[in-house]
């Protein structure tokens, strides 16, 4: 029974840490978001912990790739 209950905490933990697009830059490494739109010179996203708040907007220059939530990912040089 408690093999069972220690399963079902991991995969509720697995699944909610693939629930959002990782942004890793340059400087503040990895950023847990959801990217709201990327356009030719910068990322437009809002905090994965906060999604009612703000909209940010990185540079591409400061972005080296973006993992979606959905497994692909894309690299910027």
């Amino acid at each position: 029974m408690k093999i069972l209950c220690v399963t079902i905490l991991l995969q509720i933990f697995v699944v909610s840490c693939f629930g959002q697009d990782i942004i890793r830059t340059v400087n503040a490494g990895d950023i847990n978001a959801k990217v709201l739109e990327i356009n030719e010179t910068s990322i437009k996203y809002k905090k994965y912990d906060y999604l009612d708040g703000p909209t940010f907007t990185l540079q591409k220059s400061e972005i080296i790739s973006i993992q979606y939530q959905n497994g692909t990912s894309d690299v910027f040089s």
